[in-house]
């Protein structure tokens, strides 16, 4: 398609000839007496003006105040001469001639001097205004030629045109030197008026005019080519280009060119659109469109593209066109990819209706075809082309296409809100939809979305079901989502009913099911039931999940644990055990702890010791000996026991099995006689653990082995110094206090019982329950979100030798300044708490504090540390893992360790489905693109875009950086492309992804629009003026004037 109404400027020519006036012979007969009037007048007419002043002088002096006629006369020549000499005061002169004598016959030829005096000197329009007072009649007829024509040029100077053409008319055909400038001007006036055979008729008269040969045939030929006469253009452009030292080169090629463009003859257009663009200053877009369309005719398809995307920065027609033609040429080069965007721009205009419906149906059926779907473009594409183009002949092709897209796209989200706008489906249509449902429920779940999750699969649910697995399966992952939200008997439901669904017997989640139901009923407390199918599970042998089985075995022991059916727990711990493949640490202490609760004290010692004879760094190592000792207790085994509770204090220091060591070992040694080893027990327990209860019975046991000592007034000095000489109503009236708060609290009213335990610590503050009270308020405040109160209450636990109360304190504490954003303060406690963690769980959550504080606070060593603790915990999450590994590459690149933040972006990468996935594979690219590695780079972000992602910020950001490696390549057209792609189709205006796509794209576009110039308003061609054709002020003061 071309382009040419194309604008074109002025072919003028300059000439130069030299004239020089003449004027009129006096009007007046004078006598002898006035010789020097005529001397004057002689020397006048022989351009002896300074001389010719001194006689008119003469004259003027001799008159004095009188007023004659030849005074007057007198007066106009020397304003004259003075014109002539061109001196300053010749303005005023004839002006001041004109006002003293206006009724003079020399006014009117003032008039006309004065006129041309300002023609002279570029006065154009004061030129005019004394022009205008001329009578035509007082000139001689070669005065009357040079004001036609002095007049005319004023008015073309002055932009009126009219009136200029009709002063050039009224000489044109005169025998006159001002004939053939007024039918140069007059033809050139016809030209911008487009009156072209009125110019093409003026311009043929100069053909063999030697002042304006030369300049004529670029207006002859500029005039056949905006007439259309093509051939007429063919036969006289190129003889201008074979003439010697032809001018404008460029702009003649240009007409040639596009003559040959209009016929169709694109190979030989080509040669001289390539000259023109090659010799051109400057051309327009207008011209690259053509060049690169003749590319396209004639197969160079390289070239056409490269042409053509340097003009695609403007929304109007012929961007649309050059999309269009870009589009063809990648497919027929077989680069689908590049097709594919082209025709995605092309669709996006509308200046051309059938190109844009073309366009929008290729770039929907290429996308489909090349998987390429990253923010739903395939989807969108197919849909907007049904919904704009219902009676198209392609309807139903893209109606089917639509179908296959939404049974195979990856973006669920977008897809399902596409099938929404569907008002009436097909049953394709509607399988469809059970499917998109489907997955996006399960990729909700994958980013721990569930109650999201569970609205999908509802969806998925409603309806008939046209795929009876998917259905089933649906039916098994509702469940999952309502156990995650610990609605576990409606899971059980959704389960049961997945185990009666058609084809679900085949399913791997068959058997998991029975695993699963197990521990909803085991959440619900419902052990019976629990045992039921947790054994249901176990039954199926190596058919399951063998970690899952020994889980299994566990809560089935754990059941029954709870149940107080305590030998059928010792025989399901047994068996985990024997399984050897989940918490066999775990089960080994919770049998001997049972074996303990029948009294069996020989088995819990056996299973005990075994447990820290062959797992010595197991969590539960401390709770073993403690247990251990406790059972040789039971056996009268006194040695033994007070063995194990020495090694276990000087082994664990810090266990809250500490003071309990220290009581009991004061008992045993006591009751062994050992009166000063069992003083130092009580005494320590007194010193390190105030306000505890096992304080008060340290106290009771001072004062026993004080008695047998017959030392009891060391014992009353003792007592009175710890807190213990009160007398017994008083230490009634402590645990009477405190025993009424704490039923209030245990009864779930945070509000009185926290006004309780004040009222307690207020008259107590030292009380043999202090601990317990400050803890217990404390997490009072911390319900009634009063921070800063319930870490007042926390720090003081903390504060105190470790206790039973540590560990919730430093879990409570710590997540409430994690909360408050004090993460300096919150990797503190979270350290301690990782320290000082007995409850297996805890131990992940701390590291994980610390692992995020850190990060927070920018110590990434610390963090790098705390990331692999976390990855070596056990029964750490796959979320957590992949929380953990994002911490720990993001950490390694902040201290430019990028080797090794590669490694751990790469691994989250395998998985973009959840956000620390899609961030992981986003920095690889990132990393590799910094790195310059560009084509790795390039290939990471294809990986990226055939995987599917829900979370497109980060496959936005992919899509940003990719259009800078293509800027590197220097492929302009794919990185607009890409940049246009992000602003079409990314849904979220708000997280600055769009902001910053369009900020990168008008950089790309201002600096590609810097080679252009735009054509000329309200002109037809652009072929610029030649060196020596510019208008110019035609010095007529110079020509002489006709005598006739």
């Amino acid at each position: 398609m071309a382009y040419n109404s194309l604008k074109i400027s002025l072919l003028v020519f300059f000439f130069a000839t030299i004239l020089s006036p003449i004027f009129s012979q006096t009007s007046y007969l004078y006598s002898e007496e006035d010789n020097a009037y005529k001397m004057g007048v002689e020397l006048f007419e022989k351009g002896k003006y300074a001389q010719a002043q001194e006689f008119f002088n003469q004259v003027v002096a001799h008159y004095g105040s009188e007023h004659t006629d030849v005074k007057a006369d007198a007066e106009f020549y020397l304003a004259l001469c003075s014109m002539e000499l061109f001196n300053l005061d010749a303005e005023y002169r004839m002006t001041e001639f004109i006002a003293k004598y206006p009724e003079s016959p020399r006014t009117r030829t003032a008039y006309f001097e004065m006129g041309t005096f300002k023609y002279r000197k570029s006065k154009y329009d004061e030129a005019l205004y004394y022009f205008g007072k001329v009578w035509k009649q007082n000139l001689t007829k070669g005065q009357l030629y040079e004001f036609y024509f002095k007049r005319g040029y004023s008015y073309f100077k002055t932009d009126q045109l009219e009136p200029s053409a009709k002063m050039f008319y009224e000489i044109i055909d005169k025998d006159t030197k001002y004939a053939g400038p007024a039918n140069y001007y007059y033809a050139h006036v016809s030209y911008l008026d487009k009156n072209y055979e009125t110019a093409l008729k003026g311009f043929n008269k100069l053909k063999d005019d030697p002042t304006f040969a030369p300049v004529v045939p670029y207006y002859i030929v500029q005039i056949y080519y905006l007439q259309g006469k093509n051939d007429k253009v063919l036969e006289l452009g190129p003889q201008l280009l074979e003439t010697p030292e032809v001018k404008r080169e460029a702009e003649i090629a240009r007409l040639v060119g596009e003559a040959l463009y209009a016929k169709g003859q694109y190979q030989e257009a080509l040669d001289y659109l390539e000259t023109y663009k090659k010799k051109a200053e400057t051309y327009t877009r207008e011209d690259i469109y053509q060049l690169g369309y003749v590319y396209y005719m004639t197969q160079k398809y390289d070239l056409a593209v490269s042409t053509l995307s340097n003009i695609t920065n403007v929304e109007d027609g012929l961007t649309q066109n050059a999309f269009f033609h870009m589009a063809d040429c990648y497919v027929t080069q077989g680069k689908k990819e590049q097709a594919r965007m082209a025709f995605e721009a092309a669709s996006k205009l509308s200046f051309d209706g059938e190109i844009q419906e073309i366009s929008l149906l290729n770039y929907a059926k290429l996308s489909y075809e090349l998987s390429y779907s990253p923010f739903n473009e395939t989807i969108t594409a197919f849909y907007d082309y049904i919904t704009k183009y219902p009676n198209s002949i392609h309807h139903d092709e893209a109606y089917s296409y639509l179908v296959k897209v939404y049974l195979t796209s990856k973006n669920y989200k977008e897809a399902l809100a596409s099938l929404e706008k569907i008002k009436v489906k097909s049953p394709e249509m509607l399988a469809a939809h059970q499917r998109v449902s489907f997955f996006r429920g399960l990729e909700l779940f994958n980013n721990l979305q569930f109650s999201a999750a569970l609205a999908s699969f509802e969806i998925s649910l409603d309806g008939k079901a046209f795929d009876k697995q998917m259905n089933s399966l649906t039916q098994y992952w509702k469940a999952e989502a309502l156990y995650r939200l610990g609605r576990y008997n409606e899971a059980i439901g959704s389960y049961s009913k997945f185990l009666l669904s058609p084809g679900a017997y085949s399913l791997a989640e068959f058997n998991t099911c029975y695993y699963n139901i197990g521990y909803c009923y085991f959440k619900l407390k419902d052990y019976k039931n629990a045992i039921s199918w947790f054994r249901k599970y176990i039954d199926k042998g190596t058919e399951v999940n063998q970690l899952k089985r020994g889980d299994a075995l566990i809560r089935i022991a754990d059941s029954y644990f709870v149940s107080r059916e305590y030998t059928n727990a010792i025989e399901f711990y047994g068996m985990a055990m024997a399984l050897d493949t989940f918490d066999v640490d775990y089960a080994m202490f919770q049998k001997g702890f049972s074996h303990g609760l029948v009294s069996q004290y020989p088995q819990k010692t056996a299973i005990l010791s075994h447990l820290l004879d062959s797992k010595p760094q197991s969590t539960y190592a401390a709770d073993a000996l403690f247990e251990r000792a406790r059972g040789y207790v039971s056996m009268d085994s006194v040695r033994l026991a007070i063995q194990d509770y020495n090694q276990l204090l000087q082994t664990y220091p810090n266990s809250i099995y500490k003071v309990k060591s220290l009581l009991q070992l004061g008992l045993l040694n006591y009751g062994s006689n050992q009166l000063e080893t069992a003083l130092l027990n009580f005494k320590q327990v007194v010193k390190e653990y105030p306000g505890t209860e096992e304080a008060q019975d340290a106290l009771l046991g001072i004062k026993n082995v004080y008695v047998d000592l017959n030392q009891v007034d060391i014992y009353f000095a003792f007592a009175k110094e710890n807190g213990g000489a009160g007398n017994v109503s008083m230490n009634e009236k402590d645990s009477l206090t405190y025993i009424s708060a704490e039923k209030i609290y245990l009864s779930g009213n945070w509000g009185e019982s926290k006004a309780m335990f004040s009222n307690y610590l207020n008259k107590f503050t030292d009380g043999r329950f202090a601990l317990n009270a400050h803890y217990y308020r404390g997490d009072c405040f911390n319900r009634a979100n009063a921070d800063d109160s319930a870490l007042t209450d926390y720090y003081w636990v903390i504060e105190k030798q470790k206790n039973i109360f540590t560990e919730p304190a430093l879990y409570a504490a710590s997540h409430i300044q994690e909360a408050k954003k004090n993460y300096t303060e919150a990797y503190q406690l979270f350290n301690k708490l990782e320290n000082m963690a007995e409850v297996k769980p805890n131990l992940l959550i701390a590291r994980k504090g610390q692992m995020n504080a850190a990060f927070q606070t920018q110590s990434y060593a610390q963090a790098i540390d705390a990331a692999r603790s976390v990855l070596i915990t056990d029964k750490v999450s796959e979320e957590e893992i992949r929380l953990a590994r994002l911490i720990l590459g993001k950490s390694y690149l902040a201290q430019n360790l990028s080797d090794a933040a590669i490694t751990q972006f790469r691994i989250l990468g395998l998985d973009v489905r959840n956000i620390e996935g899609a961030e992981g594979k986003f920095r690889v690219i990132e990393i590799l693109y910094n790195q310059n590695n560009l084509d790795e780079a390039e290939k990471n972000i294809d990986e990226y875009i055939s995987m599917g992602t829900p979370h497109q910020y980060w496959l936005a950001k992919a899509f940003i950086l990719l259009s800078d490696i293509y800027l590197q390549k220097n492929d302009g057209f794919q990185a607009k492309a890409n940049l246009q792609s992000v602003i079409d189709n990314y849904g979220d205006t708000t997280d600055g992804i769009v902001d910053e796509a369009r900020k990168k794209l008008q950089t790309i576009i201002s600096k590609e629009n810097q080679q252009f110039e735009p054509a000329p308003e309200g002109d037809t061609g652009h072929l610029n003026q030649p060196e020596n054709a510019d208008p110019v002020d035609v010095s007529t003061h110079e020509l002489p004037v006709d005598q006739n």
